[in-house]
């Protein structure tokens, strides 16, 4: 039964995760993904029998589980995404460098959506509240592993510089300097209050200001 299936991941999980370490196991992840998926499914599944016991139509009883349904729905997506990360790079034919870091990659996409979704999580009974700092931790773990090949991953998307339009990312790492020269180009930055505040903002925040011909206008309009 569903409730039986809950039970055993459940018992699975804790065990395998202790309130000092969050284990950086694909197994593990994937179970806590799909137990979350199972709990939200389920919780919705009772929503929908209570409706339907107080005498609701079916369409009526759908109509309780909106917000629920939504949730399950981008849970079980990011279950079938994990999973296909996780075989990918499973597979990869590649240095054992390149499959290390794409790894990483994958632990801090688990990692991320556990930190995000935290209380979802924890009304799967995969965490209890302590278990955040750890998580958290893990996550700015994977980071500093995977912070020296940043600008390798970024760069493997081959975006164009024109299309970033943005001075970040430069080889010299000269980012905040860049970042003020180009703001000198924007056009809004040419003058301290822009034209478009006299033409339109202040006569909404200072009424007295309007010509009165606009006024008189206004007022036959």
């Amino acid at each position: 039964t569903h409730t039986t299936r809950t039970h055993t991941l459940y018992t699975q999980l804790r065990q395998e995760k202790t309130d000092k370490h969050i284990p950086l196991d694909p197994e593990f992840h994937m179970r806590a993904f799909r137990q979350r998926v199972c709990v939200l499914l389920y919780n919705a599944a009772q929503t929908v029998r209570e409706a339907a016991e107080r005498g609701l139509s079916m369409a009526a009883c759908l109509e309780e589980v909106k917000i629920e349904m939504t949730r399950v729905t981008r849970a079980h997506a990011l279950v079938l995404t994990l999973e296909a990360f996780q075989a990918r790079v499973s597979s990869m034919d590649a240095p054992a460098s390149t499959v290390n870091v794409m790894r990483a990659c994958c632990d801090l996409f688990a990692l991320y959506w556990m930190d995000r979704d935290f209380g979802e999580f924890i009304l799967a009974g995969v965490f209890g509240p302590p278990d955040h700092r750890t998580l958290l931790a893990a996550v700015k773990q994977q980071l500093a592993v995977l912070r020296p090949n940043a600008v390798a991953l970024a760069d493997g998307w081959q975006l164009p510089d024109q299309l970033l339009n943005s001075a970040l990312g430069r080889y010299d790492g000269n980012v905040y300097q860049a970042l003020y020269e180009s703001s000198k180009h924007e056009p809004l930055n040419h003058t301290d209050v822009p034209e478009a505040y006299y033409r339109h903002i202040q006569y909404i925040l200072h009424p007295e200001r309007k010509p009165q011909t606009q006024t008189q206008l206004a007022s036959k309009l």
